[in-house]
């Protein structure tokens, strides 16, 4: 399976989103979808020329729900598509700009509960800056993405990087990283609990690494999964990492965290199973387990 999203349908099938939508029945057969209408540029690794992506998708009901941006004269500017019809068609839903300075990033992540929508940016806009703090655009729908309000997370420091967003039993949490180049990551944690007025709950007792991964246990608690890159002790040779799982309420004092294997393959998924226990996923290996808090 190809694309930089995978949404499965109702019927088994599975929609691939890259620059194009592709959707592939359970018997095999493929079917080509609408085209998001992304720049493309001549030289894949410009960073100067208009481009795009499209790297989040999910399903609201019967509504499919894409993710990403577009870089346009060196400005990145949000986007969001809706398709009413599995993808065939799509269109551009409007996303207001956040108030103070605007992030210029993709819609990184997604995340549904009923109709009620967050769209979480890629990154807050001092993530690649030298800029002490920045501010994090995430966006609120309660109508399945036909209109969007935007709220924005101020004071985070620079090197905020996103990676996703999950719904609770009862609330919101966003996962991601703070990135250090020349010192080790840090987990961010973001919690709402309706949506719009977002705070930071990781704290220090997390301790180091990249949050790479969230699932939900069958209480409605997270589970965080990530990994911390270790110092290299030769040059030319792989990284490793050290893989961990964090489990708790989503409340900064309340997180406990558990290792996992160290290895040159860090976990990157995690889901929970029918029967309560929560797989976590890397390239090469498995973990199996249950979440205690």
């Amino acid at each position: 399976m190809y694309g930089q999203a995978v949404v499965r349908w109702t019927d088994g099938s599975l929609i691939a989103v890259d620059g194009d939508l592709n959707r592939v029945y359970p018997n095999g057969k493929l079917r080509r979808l609408a085209d998001l209408g992304l720049p493309v540029p001549e030289n894949p690794d410009s960073e100067s020329e208009d481009q795009g992506e499209a790297g989040t998708a999910i399903r609201v009901g019967q509504r499919l729900l894409i993710g990403g941006g577009e870089m346009l004269s060196e400005v990145y500017h949000p986007l969001l598509w809706v398709s009413d019809d599995v993808g065939a068609t799509v269109r551009r839903v409007a996303l207001p700009v956040p108030s103070g300075p605007d992030a210029h990033t993709a819609v990184g992540a997604l995340a549904a509960n009923g109709n009620s929508v967050v769209a979480l940016a890629a990154s807050a806009s001092n993530a690649y800056t030298n800029a002490p703090v920045g501010q994090l655009a995430i966006w609120y729908s309660t109508d399945a993405g036909s209109r969007w309000t935007v709220d924005s997370v101020g004071g985070l420091p620079a090197g905020a990087v996103m990676t996703g967003v999950i719904r609770l039993r009862n609330s919101w949490l966003a996962y991601g990283s703070i990135v250090h180049y020349g010192s080790p990551d840090r987990p961010l944690v973001l919690t709402s609990t309706d949506g719009r007025s977002w705070q930071r709950n990781d704290g220090p007792g997390m301790g180091l690494g990249d949050l790479v991964a969230a699932t939900v246990d069958q209480a409605g608690q997270p589970v965080l999964v990530g990994s911390q890159v270790l110092p290299k002790q030769q040059a030319n040779t792989l990284s490793t990492y050290c893989g961990a799982v964090w489990v708790g309420d989503g409340k900064a004092a309340d997180w406990k965290r558990g290792a996992l294997s160290c290895d040159t393959a860090p976990p990157t998924a995690a889901a929970t199973l029918p029967d309560g226990r929560v797989i976590v996923a890397g390239n090469r290996d498995l973990w199996l387990g249950r979440p205690t808090t």
